[in-house]
């Protein structure tokens, strides 16, 4: 026993041995490291290079991380106070903002960029303008202030707290991920792109592509243009009194389909000739008619009927309840469908049942 005992001792201090050294093989010394103040602002660094930014210290505009030509690494920028001047970049570099102010147009490519403190500040009246712009990157947001105009092409965007400014823009190839914080007026998520959100506020999204709204979610506002697909399975969704009868807080144009299986839905529905509204669910009333009893389990089944109320139950047990108005609500050609599935509880009634089958025939 003794003997095992040491040997197992012996192994236990071998592989801590190795996580050590992995750990150190795995991180990356820097061989130069600035901090400013009190150094000097440097107007580019590059491989193995570590720059900080501390309480009172000013990089002038234009600074340059990384080389454009994408051969440097291990570059790093810490800001923790301090000021970033305007238009500065970034190659395969990361970028860390946790405090201080950064002037408008960072560019980053091929970078991470980590922002939980501090503000990127933007010319709110110019459009042109762009608080951050990204290529092939990683940005995450968990706090600070980011400003109007953040601009994605084939990146990930993960917001998880903070804020991001109004006219925020995405494009093909790029993924967006909104689990808290809060999202500003008129977020686009233009072809090619998908958007997540699982929890925060989002206060209106405009999809050209794929949206999916789920969990602790607020959005108030949310537009799907041609082509674009909005699957809601929870969260709150355009339910926003606030919201005039001139401004749907949910609008399917032409060519776009909302797939509609849970959450909190608002009745300021909007639907253009041409699109699609699927509803799923264990309960659909239309006019005051039971329509549940009538329905095959999985069978997607049209609405014809105009100027007639719909409501019930969606698949995750939330109420509903829709007027498909002939005119205003719903132009000729859209279409909505019903599809019926099972209650939860039936699922696990009959999950339960199929067991206790498996082991009535095992015994």
């Amino acid at each position: 026993m003794l003997r095992y005992f040491r040997t197992e001792a012996y192994a236990s201090v071998v592989c801590m041995c190795c996580l050590t050294l992995a750990a150190h093989a795995t991180a990356q010394p820097f061989s130069t490291i600035i901090n400013v103040p009190p150094d000097p602002d440097p107007r580019t660094i590059g491989s193995n290079t570590q720059l900080n930014l501390f309480a009172g210290g000013f990089i002038a505009e234009q600074f340059v991380a990384g080389d454009p030509a994408g051969t440097s690494t291990n570059t790093e920028v810490n800001i923790r106070d301090g000021e970033l001047g305007s238009d500065s970049k970034a190659y395969n570099s990361t970028i860390n903002i946790s405090g201080g102010i950064v002037g408008r147009r960072l560019s980053v490519y091929d970078s991470t960029l980590n922002i939980s403190g501090g503000e990127i500040v933007t010319d709110a009246n110019t459009f042109e303008d762009a608080a951050v712009i990204a290529y092939d990157s990683r940005i995450h947001i968990s706090g600070g202030i980011v400003g109007t105009q953040l601009v994605a092409h084939n990146s990930i965007l993960d917001i998880s707290g903070g804020e991001l400014g109004s006219s925020a823009r995405v494009f093909d190839g790029t993924t967006v991920n909104i689990s808290g914080g809060i999202v500003k007026d008129n977020f686009r998520a233009f072809s090619g792109s998908t958007v997540n959100i699982t929890g925060g506020r989002v206060n209106s999204l405009r999809s050209f592509s794929e949206a999916n709204i789920s969990g602790s979610s607020w959005v108030r506002g949310v537009t799907a243009n041609g082509g674009s697909t909005i699957n809601i399975n929870g969260g709150t969704v355009g339910n926003d009194l606030s919201r005039t009868n001139n401004i749907p807080s949910i609008l399917a144009q032409w060519n776009s389909t909302f797939n509609i299986s849970g959450g909190d839905v608002g009745s300021n529905f909007d639907v253009v000739a041409g699109s699609t509204i699927n509803l799923t669910g264990t309960s659909f009333i239309l006019d005051g008619i039971d329509l549940t009893h009538g329905l095959t389990v999985g069978e997607m089944i049209p609405i014809t009927d105009q100027d007639v109320a719909i409501e019930g139950l969606l698949a995750d047990g939330s109420p509903f309840s829709f007027y498909i108005e002939t005119n205003t609500t719903v132009l000729p050609d859209a279409i909505w469908t019903v599809t019926l599935v099972p209650e939860p509880g039936t699922l696990s009634l009959l999950s339960l049942g199929c067991i206790s089958l498996i082991r009535d025939r095992r015994s």
